[in-house]
């Protein structure tokens, strides 16, 4: 009877054993170890969406590469057509995109934003821009951010940061396209594709303007024969 006993307890406990390991895995990796693929499967779909999210990011910046090369040829078009009404537009253009001034406190504040064009031979050459922050009253806090960019080279283009301390110190702070993540690569791309986008429009109002100004000029003279 005794015997019976320890054997039916013996039983009962294997059952519940047997019981307790179905649903869950094995360290060992034996049997019970059923849920190990679908472990993996957030590791999975997050590997995925990165892979997804990598490949959209490039896709646009090739996108906006584009973009910039044909409004470049926009822009050299235009910059040829200007230069009939102003000579001084041959080899650079100089165009303020913003600018204010407001009191902040005790201190004076002035903010410009502006994107220079420098040209050779017809080309644009180099293309910066700048935003310029100045404080009047202490000139320590002023701070000036320029992406410059040469056509054609996205290599090229960097972003530098002038403040007083930098200049006292000599630390150049300086960083190239080649060591920005790819968000901000693309947001540098971005800069530049809109303020090809605004010179455009810019250089076209100043020619139909132009165009508009030598006709009337040419009417009056017309009219004093």
């Amino acid at each position: 009877m005794f015997l019976k006993l320890i054997f039916i307890l013996t039983i009962s406990s294997l059952s519940l054993m047997a019981q307790n390991s179905g649903p869950y895995p094995n360290k060992e990796g034996g049997i019970g170890n059923t849920q190990s693929s679908s472990s993996n499967q957030p590791k999975s779909n997050s590997k995925e969406k990165e892979s997804n999210y990598t490949k959209s990011i490039l896709e646009n910046i090739s996108i906006v590469e584009k973009q910039i090369t044909s409004k470049l040829t926009d822009v050299e078009r235009l910059q040829l057509e200007a230069t009939e009404f102003n000579k001084e537009l041959q080899k650079e253009i100089f165009l303020i995109s913003e600018s204010s001034s407001a009191a902040v406190g005790a201190e004076g504040v002035i903010t410009a934003k502006y994107v220079e064009f420098v040209f050779e031979a017809g080309k644009t050459k180099e293309i910066k821009i700048v935003n310029r922050k100045k404080i009047l009253k202490n000139d320590l806090h002023s701070i000036t951010r320029t992406l410059s960019y040469t056509p054609g080279n996205s290599e090229s283009i960097k972003i530098t940061v002038e403040q007083f301390d930098s200049k006292v110190k000599g630390i150049n702070e300086t960083e190239m396209y080649k060591d920005l993540v790819k968000e901000s690569k693309l947001h540098a791309l971005k800069a530049i594709d809109n303020a090809l986008y605004a010179t455009i429009f810019r250089l076209d109002s100043f020619i139909q303007k132009s165009q508009i100004s030598k006709i009337e000029k040419n009417r009056t003279q017309l009219e004093g024969l």
